[in-house]
Protein backbone atom coordinates (compact mmCIF):
# COMPACT_ATOMS: atom_id res chain seq x y z
CA UNK A 1 0.00 0.00 0.00
CA UNK A 2 0.75 3.61 -0.72
CA UNK A 3 0.58 5.31 1.89
CA UNK A 4 0.15 8.89 1.15
CA UNK A 5 -2.51 7.67 -1.45
CA UNK A 6 -4.20 5.78 1.37
CA UNK A 7 -4.23 9.12 3.54
CA UNK A 8 -5.52 11.10 0.51
CA UNK A 9 -8.59 7.86 0.50
CA UNK A 10 -9.02 8.31 4.02
CA UNK A 11 -9.52 11.66 3.30
CA UNK A 12 -12.16 12.07 0.55
CA UNK A 13 -13.77 9.25 3.12
CA UNK A 14 -13.84 11.77 5.82
CA UNK A 15 -15.19 14.85 3.62
CA UNK A 16 -17.84 13.24 2.12
CA UNK A 17 -19.05 11.33 5.09
CA UNK A 18 -18.70 14.85 7.62
CA UNK A 19 -20.60 16.66 4.12
CA UNK A 20 -23.18 14.46 4.23
CA UNK A 21 -23.55 15.26 8.21
CA UNK A 22 -23.91 19.14 8.21
CA UNK A 23 -25.94 18.70 4.86
CA UNK A 24 -28.62 17.12 6.82
CA UNK A 25 -28.07 19.36 9.41
CA UNK A 26 -28.24 22.22 7.09
CA UNK A 27 -31.61 20.94 5.53
CA UNK A 28 -33.01 20.76 9.21
CA UNK A 29 -32.15 24.48 9.43
CA UNK A 30 -33.56 26.04 6.73
CA UNK A 31 -36.76 23.83 6.54
CA UNK A 32 -36.87 25.04 10.05
CA UNK A 33 -36.53 29.07 8.85
CA UNK A 34 -39.09 28.33 6.18
CA UNK A 35 -41.31 27.31 8.23
CA UNK A 36 -40.81 30.08 11.27
CA UNK A 37 -41.47 32.58 8.25
CA UNK A 38 -44.51 31.14 7.30
CA UNK A 39 -45.57 31.07 10.57
CA UNK A 40 -45.00 34.58 10.87
CA UNK A 41 -46.99 35.70 7.70
CA UNK A 42 -49.90 33.33 8.60
CA UNK A 43 -49.89 35.60 12.31
CA UNK A 44 -49.18 38.85 10.50
CA UNK A 45 -52.58 37.78 8.65
CA UNK A 46 -54.40 36.53 11.88
CA UNK A 47 -53.62 39.84 13.69
CA UNK A 48 -55.01 41.97 10.50
CA UNK A 49 -57.90 39.97 10.88
CA UNK A 50 -58.52 40.25 14.42
CA UNK A 51 -57.85 44.11 14.16
CA UNK A 52 -55.11 43.78 16.64
CA UNK A 53 -52.65 45.30 13.58
CA UNK A 54 -54.22 47.92 11.21
CA UNK A 55 -54.20 46.79 7.19
CA UNK A 56 -52.93 50.38 6.22
CA UNK A 57 -49.21 48.87 7.24
CA UNK A 58 -49.76 47.70 3.60
CA UNK A 59 -51.26 48.74 0.41
CA UNK A 60 -53.68 46.53 -1.95
CA UNK A 61 -50.86 46.04 -4.08
CA UNK A 62 -48.99 44.85 -1.21
CA UNK A 63 -51.21 42.51 0.71
CA UNK A 64 -52.26 41.21 -2.66
CA UNK A 65 -48.68 40.39 -3.21
CA UNK A 66 -48.73 39.16 0.07
CA UNK A 67 -51.26 36.87 -0.23
CA UNK A 68 -50.41 35.40 -2.97
CA UNK A 69 -46.58 34.67 -1.46
CA UNK A 70 -48.40 33.01 1.91
CA UNK A 71 -50.50 30.62 -0.81
CA UNK A 72 -47.60 29.60 -2.63
CA UNK A 73 -45.45 28.79 0.89
CA UNK A 74 -47.98 27.00 2.22
CA UNK A 75 -48.54 25.15 -0.65
CA UNK A 76 -44.28 24.51 -0.93
CA UNK A 77 -44.78 23.66 2.97
CA UNK A 78 -47.11 20.66 2.35
CA UNK A 79 -45.26 19.65 -0.84
CA UNK A 80 -42.15 19.09 1.44
CA UNK A 81 -44.01 17.75 5.02
CA UNK A 82 -46.78 15.36 2.99
CA UNK A 83 -43.90 13.22 1.03
CA UNK A 84 -41.72 13.14 4.29
CA UNK A 85 -44.40 11.83 6.75
CA UNK A 86 -44.97 9.20 4.28
CA UNK A 87 -41.83 8.07 4.00
CA UNK A 88 -41.24 8.58 7.87
CA UNK A 89 -44.44 6.21 7.91
CA UNK A 90 -42.85 3.65 5.50
CA UNK A 91 -39.15 3.36 7.09
CA UNK A 92 -41.42 2.79 10.86
CA UNK A 93 -43.27 0.14 9.91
Amino acid sequence: MHPPSLLTWLGVRDLCLDTGQRFNIRLQLYNSNFLALLLGMLALIAAVFLKIVEHTIMNPYQWVSFGFLTCYMSYSVLNIAVPTAYMNEQTNS
